[in-house]
């Protein structure tokens, strides 16, 4: 059967003014798709096989391209803003024809020459579409474990959470940093742990006893450009403490108490001082 969306090897059939057209290698009766003249080459005799693409051209019709877009159905990928219209937005795909975005499935507002994270899937009409909101559609329980070092691109941000990342552009992980100056952007970072509703815990930071000692530094810089106080405790909410420090709280914890042991600094209800030599 041939599938819009994805990448298959489909057989040569009958030549045409047209162009070729490819056939499905179940021989599903009927299923047939044109391959246009400008992509045919003399190798493409019929019986032979051929890797292509398969999409719908600007009369909704399926047709099949040896060209490789960006992004498959069900995947995940960067793109390109083309051109915003009163219908929503194209996107540059890698392919002649671009791909839609409806307005409904935008996160914020675009314009000609952004960068978006995209998701690829078809719509009740069974057209190719693209769509930002990924969240809900991004993988659970990445091959991975505590430690490994992974890549992936940091799409959406929540102040209270952190930053929402695509593994492999196609897991989901949450990072507890600062927000990026850009989103997208492409980050590499370490996993703490698999979650059990199948999420993956991330961090750019190394293991806790190594980064500790960094984590005292800055807090110590912060402090001290704080005339010797900040208003934070153990008792600071998560998301206040990611925005001013940019790692979460158990490692400001962890740090706090350190430098509380060395007698650097003491602990109030209302925040940190720098204790009195």
């Amino acid at each position: 059967m041939i599938k819009l969306g994805i990448n298959q090897t489909l057989c040569c059939g009958r030549h045409t003014e047209h162009g070729i057209y490819l056939e499905s290698m179940d021989n599903d009766e009927g299923s047939r798709v044109l391959l246009p003249r400008n992509q045919v080459t003399d190798s493409m005799l019929p019986g032979s096989l051929v890797e292509v693409f398969v999409y719908r051209d600007s009369g909704q019709r399926p047709v099949a391209t040896t060209l490789k877009p960006y992004i498959t159905l069900g995947r995940f990928a960067v793109l390109t803003v083309k051109e915003v219209t009163e219908i929503g937005a194209f996107l540059d795909w890698g392919l002649p024809k671009d791909l839609f975005m409806p307005y409904k499935e935008m996160k914020r507002e675009l314009k000609a020459g952004d960068k978006v994270f995209a998701g690829l899937y078809l719509d009740k009409s069974e057209r190719l579409c693209a769509t930002a909101r990924v969240y809900d559609r991004l993988a659970l329980n990445p091959p991975v474990k505590a430690g490994d070092t992974v890549s992936g691109t940091i799409f959406d941000y929540n102040p209270k959470l952190g930053a929402f990342v695509a593994i492999d552009n196609n897991y989901l992980g949450l990072l507890p940093i600062q927000k990026p100056e850009t989103i997208p952007c492409e980050i590499t970072c370490k996993v703490q742990k698999i979650r059990e509703d199948g999420k993956t815990s991330l961090a750019i930071r190394e293991d806790a006893y190594i980064q500790m000692d960094a984590d005292k530094e800055l807090i110590l810089k912060k402090l001290k450009a704080g005339g010797g106080f900040l208003p934070y405790h153990d008792k600071s909410a998560p998301e206040d403490i990611v925005k001013e420090f940019g790692f979460g709280k158990n490692a400001f914890k962890r740090a706090i108490g350190r430098l509380y042991k060395d007698q650097i600094i003491v602990i109030g209800e209302d925040g940190i001082r720098l204790k009195k030599l």
